[in-house]
C-alpha cells in the first residue's frame, strides 16, 4: 500500500505546498496507481475524492505530534511506501520518497527566508538526501539547487512538474469584465521578512512608485507601509481570486526565486498577461508565454509593466499564448500523478 502524508491539508491548506498536494491526488482520483493508495491525516479530512484516510487514535491539529504517531501508524496500515509532499518525513523504517519545493537559500542565502528558517530547511535536506529512497522535485531549477549543495544525491532526483488544473480561471475569464482602469494584481507575500523578501514585495514597491497611474492590488499579508494606490486583501477564496485575475489588465509576479509558481499559470488560464521575473522556476513554468524581467531590477520591472499595459497587441498575445501554456502535459494532474504513482511503485517494490 501506498501511504501519502496529507498534513499539508490540514495545517496550512492554501498554501502552495497543499495546493501541490491536491493537484497530485485529482490526478490519482483520475487514474489510481497500481497498488492501493491511504492518506494519512492528524484527523479527519473533507475532501471532493474518495480516497481511504486513515487518522490516528488520538486525532490532533500538530503536525509536529502528528509526525510522532505516523510511524505507528504506518506499521498499523500496512504501508509499504511512504509519500511525504514535504521535506519534514517521520523516522520509519518504511522507503519514503519526499518532495523538495524549493531551496531559495542555495541563490539568495539567508535573507531568502531567514537565518533561522533556512538553517532549518538545511537540516530537513541533509536528512532527505541521508534517509530518503527518492527526492521528487517541481522544476529544473529546484534539481539544480538541490544537486548544488549534494551532488550525491543527483541519481535520486526526479523531476515531475506540479499538477495544475486551468478550468476554475478559465470559467472565471467568462464571466469577468476587465477594470475600467488599469489594475494590476500581485498575488503571494510571503511569511515574515525572509518572505517578503523572496516575493520581491520591496522591488514591486519601487516599480510601482515608477507607474503613477496604475491601481494595484495585492493578495496577501503585507507588514509596513504600502505606496499610494496600492490596496491588500489579505485573503481570497478561491473563486474571488480568479475574478480579480481576470479583470485585471495584468498579474505581476515579482519574485526572487520560486521552485515553481502558481499566479502566473492561474493569470494565463485567465487570460491575463503576465510579467514575472527569472528568479528560479519561474522561466520554466511560464515558458514564452510572459514577459521576463531580471529578479530584483525594478526598474527593469517597471519597464515591463509598462511595456504590456501600454501595448494592446502584445497584452493580447500573450493571453492567447497563456491559454495555450496551461494546457501544457507537463501540467496535466493524470500525466504527473501517473509518474509519481510509478517512481513510487518502484521504491515499494524494492523493499
Amino acid at each position: 500500500m501506498i501511504a501519502v502524508d496529507a498534513t499539508p491539508l490540514v495545517i496550512d491548506p492554501r498554501r502552495g505546498v497543499a495546493r501541490a498536494l491536491r493537484g497530485r491526488l485529482r490526478g490519482w482520483a483520475l487514474e489510481p496507481p497500481a497498488r492501493p493508495l491511504t492518506l494519512f491525516a492528524p484527523h479527519v479530512l473533507d475532501l471532493p475524492w474518495a480516497f481511504d484516510v486513515a487518522v490516528p487514535p488520538r486525532p490532533t491539529s500538530s503536525a509536529r505530534a502528528f509526525r510522532r504517531r505516523l510511524p505507528r501508524l504506518l506499521r498499523a496500515q500496512g504501508a509499504e511506501v511512504l509519500y511525504s509532499p514535504f521535506s519534514a518525513f517521520p523516522r520509519t523504517r518504511i522507503p519514503t520518497v519526499v518532495t523538495v519545493h524549493e531551496l531559495p537559500f542555495v541563490r539568495l542565502g539567508a535573507a531568502a527566508e531567514g537565518r533561522v528558517r533556512s538553517r532549518r530547511h538545511l537540516r530537513w535536506l541533509a536528512r532527505n538526501v541521508a534517509a530518503c529512497a527518492a527526492i521528487v522535485v517541481p522544476s529544473e531549477a529546484t534539481r539544480d539547487d538541490l544537486v548544488r549543495l549534494h551532488p550525491e544525491a543527483r541519481s535520486r532526483v526526479h523531476v515531475i512538474p506540479n499538477a495544475f488544473d486551468p478550468t476554475p480561471w478559465e470559467h472565471a475569464a467568462r464571466d469577468a469584465v476587465r477594470s475600467t482602469g488599469r489594475l494590476v494584481v500581485a498575488v503571494g507575500t510571503g511569511q515574515g521578512a525572509g518572505g517578503a523578501f523572496k516575493k520581491g514585495l520591496d522591488v514591486l514597491f519601487d516599480a510601482l512608485r515608477r507607474l503613477p497611474d496604475v491601481h494595484t492590488v495585492i493578495v496577501g499579508r503585507v507588514r509596513g507601509r504600502v505606496p499610494a494606490r496600492v490596496e491588500v486583501r489579505p485573503s481570497l477564496d478561491d473563486r474571488a481570486l480568479a475574478r480579480l485575475v481576470a479583470s485585471a489588465h495584468l498579474l505581476v509576479h515579482p519574485a526572487r526565486s520560486e521552485g515553481f509558481g502558481y499566479p502566473p499559470l492561474e493569470a494565463m488560464a485567465a487570460g491575463t498577461p503576465v510579467v514575472t521575473t527569472d528568479g528560479g522556476a519561474l522561466p520554466e513554468v511560464v515558458g514564452d508565454a510572459a514577459l521576463v524581467v531580471a529578479a530584483g531590477d525594478a526598474e527593469a520591472l517597471a519597464d515591463g509593466m509598462r511595456r504590456v499595459l501600454d501595448d494592446r497587441a502584445l497584452a493580447r498575445r500573450f493571453g492567447e499564448a497563456g491559454h495555450e501554456r496551461v494546457r501544457d502535459p507537463a501540467f496535466d494532474p493524470v500525466a504527473g500523478a501517473r509518474r509519481l504513482g510509478a517512481l513510487l511503485e518502484r521504491v515499494g517494490d524494492r523493499r
